[in-house]
């Protein structure tokens, strides 16, 4: 998602019923809005006051005659969603409490009790606590089964049910029971909330002697464009003199931080998108223009994938156009539309779409979503279906190489995501379980892994946590024992490498720490290898450009 900026609401209406005042109330200014917006001389016959009283008319009705239970939350949500969905798949409502988190997010942070978590046989457990954050110092750990939140038993519970439950203001307290192994009772932590930093970036490394490694991995927030800046800082004092940028699994999110991230690598002058509304007065379409004297002109690579979407794209998008930088691996998402957020009465929120963007070159990069429904679309984008990849409208980059609208940015040199197969993700959950009691001391003879506390490392080398074929033969044992997990013990051996590094993984979410353990998944992965192989043909451009440079003094 981009977000240009925030808007205001107005306010409307005097409502019948206390209890309905929310619901018809943002029914009705979202339908005054969308009329106020139409031309006076729209086709439609039907007026604004035969719209709101059909809505009135129809809650009424489900109040006084439906069968079943309903909560008014929930058809006010839903109805509005449905449509905004029929406009485009990106425009939103959001109800009070996701617009809160909305705005807490933008800012790099939210208040709870930092830590991610995970469920594993329909049940949540903690997976990481962040370092220095309070689940952390109270005592919380990987592995331990969240069963009780303030009193109230979390059996059953999804994720999003016990993540609620932890959220809340900064300095309130939230009970928190778990089960762990090796504990005779359940232990009990009364955490005291506290802000927890969101940080777009999530690994800074050196991935070879002179190539600095940077993980853009979270959505573009207001800290972005400094952390990036601090990044390249921290890369250039170890060494590095050209850098993978890599913006795999990015979302989106604030479009100026995106253009403050482009303006770090592209000099003055270089277009940096066109926005276009389709409303002056909401979005006045407009040509956006680095303006930094002193880039970054250091050999770049920048990695996208399906997952790849929306400012991420107007990054990687114009680095491409302008031969900045060389992109590998797959084809992104495709979204080209800009959000703007409205706040609405009763302090919810509308994501509204209000413009599109084209690269420099004048690609417009939205993949065509009227010909398929909604969940279809969204789908590709959460279960990492790959986007088709369109040959629509060709454009030239500055050098002339030929470039394709209508279908995501498509990678100069691709190389596809490694998947993971069906017994792989079958093995997942009894390899949680696993280590649990591994790092707990409770697997016979391996009671060197228990977990003594954290160490909060940055870098994660590949001789650190290592895993023996002692914990591996122990893990087919543990297959063996627990069928229910229907996975046997041929399937384990068959994937013994896969499980290793799971373990690993997993065993460094204890001890380092979720990001920190990202590493051990980088490790060996086709795509940075590439990367590594491609960083002449990044070295071309950065010369290309810099020769372009000092022509112009």
């Amino acid at each position: 998602m981009i977000t240009p900026h925030f808007r205001g609401s107005r306010r409307e209406g005097r409502l019948i019923k206390r209890n309905r005042l929310p619901f018809i109330l943002t029914l009705v200014f979202l339908l005054t809005t969308s009329l106020i917006a139409s031309s006076s001389s729209a086709r439609s016959s039907t007026t604004e006051d035969q719209i709101k009283q059909a809505y009135i008319e129809a809650v009424s009705d489900v109040e006084q005659h439906y069968a079943g239970t309903y909560d008014y939350n929930d058809l006010n949500k839903s109805g509005i969603d449905g449509m905004l969905h029929s406009l485009d798949p990106h425009s939103n409502y959001m109800d009070p409490k996701e617009y809160a988190d909305f705005r807490e997010k933008q800012q790099s942070q939210y208040s709870g009790i930092g830590a991610t978590i995970t469920n594993r046989a329909g049940q949540t457990y903690i997976l990481t606590p962040f370092p220095n954050a309070p689940a952390e110092r109270a005592g919380l750990h990987y592995g331990d089964h969240v069963i009780n939140i303030n009193g109230e038993s979390s059996y059953g519970w999804s994720m999003a049910q016990v993540s609620e439950k932890m959220l809340g203001p900064r300095g309130t307290q939230v009970k928190v029971t778990v089960a762990r192994p090796g504990e005779k009772e359940p232990l009990t932590f009364n955490i005291t909330r506290d802000v927890v930093p969101l940080p777009s970036i999530t690994v800074i490394k050196m991935v070879s002697p002179n190539v600095g490694y940077i993980h853009l991995e979270k959505a573009f927030n207001f800290t972005t464009a400094d952390e990036l800046r601090n990044a390249l800082d921290t890369l250039k004092a170890k060494g590095a003199t050209s850098y993978i940028l890599d913006l795999r699994e990015n979302p989106g999110g604030l479009l100026n931080e995106a253009l403050e991230v482009l303006d770090d690598f592209l000099g003055r002058g270089n277009k940096l998108l066109s926005v276009h509304g389709r409303r002056s007065e909401d979005l006045p379409p407009q040509d956006i223009y680095a303006h930094n004297s002193r880039p970054d002109q250091s050999p770049l690579i920048v990695l996208i994938n399906r997952d790849s979407a929306s400012a991420s794209e107007i990054v990687a998008g114009a680095l491409q156009d302008h031969d900045r930088a060389w992109i590998v691996g797959e084809n992104s998402f495709g979204k080209g539309l800009v959000q703007t957020p409205f706040q609405l009465p009763g302090d919810a929120g509308l994501y509204l779409t209000t413009g599109k963007y084209l690269t420099p070159s004048g690609r417009l990069i939205q993949r065509d979503y009227s010909k398929i429904p909604f969940w279809t679309y969204i789908l590709m984008e959460r279960n990492g279906a790959a986007p088709p990849t369109e040959q629509g409208p060709s454009f030239t980059t500055d050098n002339g190489r030929q470039v394709y609208g209508g279908g995501g940015i498509t990678p100069d040199t691709e190389v596809k995501s490694q998947l993971l197969t069906d017994a792989q993700i079958r093995l997942l959950t009894p390899q949680f379980m696993f280590t649990r009691q591994l790092i707990n001391g409770q697997i016979a003879g391996l009671e060197s892994y228990k977990y003594s506390g954290p160490k909060h490392e940055s870098i994660v080398n590949k001789d650190d946590l290592p895993v023996s074929d002692a914990v591996l033969t122990a893990f087919e044992a543990f297959v063996k024992a627990h069928p229910e997990y229907g996975v046997s013990v041929k399937m384990a051996q068959n994937n013994r490498e896969y499980v290793r590094q799971r373990i690993r993984f997993d065993l460094a979410n204890a001890v380092y720490g979720v990001d920190a353990a990202e590493q051990i998944l980088m490790e060996n992965d086709p795509v940075i290898e590439a990367a590594l192989k491609q960083m002449p043909q990044a070295a071309k451009l950065a010369s290309a450009i810099a020769q372009r440079s000092v022509g112009m003094k």
